[in-house]
């Protein structure tokens, strides 16, 4: 059996808006020209190197409670929903470790099953307010 490929033509406007273009000129970081000199795409390079010293966060899985201390580039290559690299700090979004589904976050209560504020339980509150907070909520403070 052929495979078939579907090829859809895009024009210089919808790569536009779907690539994130940097002119040479504006390529002054060396992540940014790493990225230009080997082809890779910018958003590929910000995801995937962030400095060295990356601080810690807290990263609490809003279905299960498990709880671990890790950097936003660990936390990402483990598989966790967390900010900066999964969403926002302070936006609404799933906050869980990856052995557990969204369906039983805030974000999913919020925005799928279309919840409102009351209807949300004191323990979704609590995370809602987390969120709120972020980053000094998830913050690890040094001794």
């Amino acid at each position: 059996m052929r495979k078939r490929i579907l090829y859809l033509p895009l024009g210089e406007s919808e790569i536009r808006r779907w690539l994130q273009i940097v002119p040479r000129a504006q390529i002054v970081n060396s992540r940014w020209a790493a990225a230009a000199a080997s082809h890779v795409s910018p958003l590929r390079v910000r995801l995937t190197c962030v400095s060295d010293t990356e601080p810690q966060w807290r990263h609490i899985c809003e279905v299960c409670g498990v709880e671990k201390i890790l950097t936003p580039g660990d936390a990402f290559n483990l598989g966790w929903d967390y900010p900066p690299r999964m969403g926002q700090f302070g936006v609404v979004g799933p906050r869980c470790c990856p052995n557990c589904p969204n369906v039983g976050t805030v974000w999913w209560a919020l925005a799928i099953d279309g919840y409102t504020e009351d209807m949300l339980t004191e323990e979704q509150r609590e995370t809602v307010r987390r969120i709120a907070g972020e980053p000094q909520s998830i913050a690890v403070l040094s001794d």
